[in-house]
């Protein structure tokens, strides 16, 4: 059992308490607040058993994975405001707020920014502030999930996770992934602050999952390094420029570089993040073969199977830059490949072909 945990953790890290940022006052205000760790505390033997049972068991049936991103944050309200009407389509999205309410106009949206305003903590314009006042984040899942379900589920993880905060959210109906869009304020009544790390943003991502569960959408909640992601998600500019086709500057320079390693024929430099990624990968292949060996002592055998046959099918770790070098090479080859197998046509050139001797009488 001591191996089965101890192989299991490393495999599936549980959330860390974040180490907490220095704490500021509110404004306004002579006192002193502290930041508000959102980690979860520290779970049980038996919980943390479960725990990575649980995410094994859906790894190996490839259960969808719950996406929980932080796309940016807030310094004042004339910003919150503007966010505020991006997610509700200019008033087209109904906004409900933490307490239920319902907000359809932007008027209403204005009567509670002037309030944010005069309560004094927070600022109308950005360049009063250099601190984060609101968090922009949203919540999804993959295509053809239970729309219903997923806003349900979204609305409990709030509840839940930013108990005695204000916020708003936003489902958006207009793609094809179901997804939710929160705008939360960064203090709560008490005046703690959110003060989000990499260990309390996995463990929103394992509550989102709980909270899909129970309203019926089995979900996971692994690191991508574990499912054999080589790639950190699109940000909000990358998304938008795939989405209008027209790629970013630096999009197009990688592009370039890549079309200069094809004609010179010389590899660019393996990045210091590539290399550690496949030392990860490693890492994740061991402790992978760990678990299972521990998993099959425990009489999990479909598990233990499942995890072997998953390691054996995991991609091939590569850089951006190398996959945007094999694909110019394949479109490249596919291109020569048509040219061959394309019949040669006869050149047009407009002139009439002269008569054949003895063709006029």
């Amino acid at each position: 059992m001591k191996d089965y945990q101890t192989w299991g953790e490393r495999l599936f890290p549980p959330p860390i308490k974040g180490k907490a940022a220095k704490s500021v006052g509110m404004r306004g205000s002579k006192g002193r607040t502290q930041n508000k760790a959102m980690s979860k505390p520290t779970l049980s033997a038996e919980q943390r058993s479960k725990r990575v049972q649980d995410l094994a068991k859906k790894l190996v049936k490839k259960a969808p994975e719950v996406m929980v991103k932080i796309t940016g944050n807030s310094k004042s309200t004339a910003k919150i405001s503007a966010h505020l009407d991006y997610i509700s389509r200019d008033g087209a999205v109904e906004l409900e707020t933490e307490d239920g309410m319902i907000l359809s106009d932007k008027e209403s949206i204005r009567a509670i920014m002037d309030e944010w305003a005069d309560a004094g903590d927070i600022p109308k314009h950005e360049n009063q502030s250099s601190r984060r006042e609101a968090f922009n984040i949203v919540l999804s899942m993959p295509a053809n999930t239970d729309r219903d379900a997923v806003k349900n589920a979204a609305r409990a993880f709030a509840q839940q996770t930013f108990e005695g905060h204000e916020w708003f959210m936003a489902e958006h109906r207009d793609e094809a992934h179901p997804h939710v869009h929160f705008c939360v304020k960064a203090s709560d009544n008490l005046g703690h602050r959110l003060n989000p790390r990499k260990a309390d943003l996995q463990q929103w991502r394992e509550t989102f999952a709980e909270k899909l569960q129970e309203h019926g959408i089995e979900a996971n909640a692994t690191r991508r390094q574990v499912r054999g992601k080589n790639y950190r998600p699109k940000t909000q500019a990358q998304y938008h420029s795939d989405k209008r086709k027209r790629p970013l500057k630096h999009e197009q320079t990688r592009r370039t570089h890549a079309v200069q390693e094809i004609e010179t024929g010389i590899k660019m430099v393996e990045h210091p993040a590539l290399i550690k990624a496949k030392q990860t990968r490693q890492e994740v292949i061991q402790n992978m073969a760990h678990f299972a060996k521990a998993s099959m002592t425990q009489g999990d055998k479909q598990t233990a199977v499942g995890l072997a046959i998953h390691a054996r099918d995991l991609p091939p770790v590569q850089s951006k830059h190398e996959a945007r070098v094999k694909a110019l090479l394949r479109a490249k080859s596919e291109g020569n490949e048509r040219q061959q197998h394309e019949p040669t046509k006869t050149p047009q050139t407009g002139i009439k072909p002269s008569p054949t001797k003895g063709a006029e009488r």
